[in-house]
């Protein structure tokens, strides 16, 4: 039993939320147990929304009260990301005193669709009121017939599911307690998927780099 334990992979969890300059999500970390190679390491499992750079919400002022709608969105887009993580500490280990960190991650990404649904009122005579279909560029080139955003469920049954990587490269600062730790860590990252994340109509939508920031909390193995 004394010789498994020694052995054992992990030496601690943590987990806690992320901003990022093109969207939010959280994060759940499994920290490795040190090597002669390798003092700290750690896999994590993470969602994000991602929100393209280029996005902006108009409204179209032919209606009463329209409401803002992204216009040319033809998807909402999430990614799941299992990262590898290596950082090395910077300066000296002091008790009592945070500790920093510098380190790089990379891994496979999953990015996942959802259709960005609009009210849209064709020009068709038998056409009362605004249909709710996905933004397309039918929609795009007739702008003046779209009304506004159709409720954020519609397309929940329509995922699609697009393969990718992720790099990153960030500095943290943790902070040791009795019981549990703290973990502020900032960087930049970058997402690349190369059958492309259709978010934005005739746009970029294979390569997306983003600031972000997370906090982290969690507790050491005994």
């Amino acid at each position: 039993m004394t010789g498994s334990a020694q052995h054992f992979p992990f030496k601690g969890l943590s987990g806690g939320l992320t901003l990022a300059t093109n969207g939010i999500g959280g994060e759940l970390n499994a920290l490795l147990t040190p090597t002669p190679l390798i003092e700290n390491q750690k896999i994590t499992l993470s969602f994000q929304s991602i929100k393209h750079s280029r996005e902006t919400k108009i409204q179209n002022s032919r209606y009463v009260n329209p409401k803002p709608y992204v216009y040319g969105k033809l998807n909402g887009a999430t990614t799941i990301r299992l990262s590898y993580s290596m950082s090395k500490q910077i300066g000296q280990r002091m008790t009592s005193k945070p500790s920093v960190f510098w380190g790089f991650s990379a891994g496979p990404s999953l990015g996942i669709l959802k259709p960005y649904y609009i009210g849209y009122q064709s020009n068709a005579p038998e056409s009362n009121s605004p249909a709710l279909v996905p933004q397309s560029a039918e929609t795009i080139a007739n702008q003046d017939s779209i009304y506004g955003p159709a409720p954020w469920t519609l397309g929940t049954d329509e995922l699609s599911f697009k393969p990718g990587l992720h790099f990153a490269t960030y500095l943290s600062i943790n902070w040791n307690h009795s019981f549990y730790f703290q973990s502020w860590e900032s960087g930049v990252r970058f997402d690349y998927f190369p059958q492309e994340l259709e978010i934005l109509h005739l746009a970029n939508n294979k390569a997306f780099m983003s600031i972000y920031t997370s906090y982290l909390i969690g507790k050491h193995r005994p």
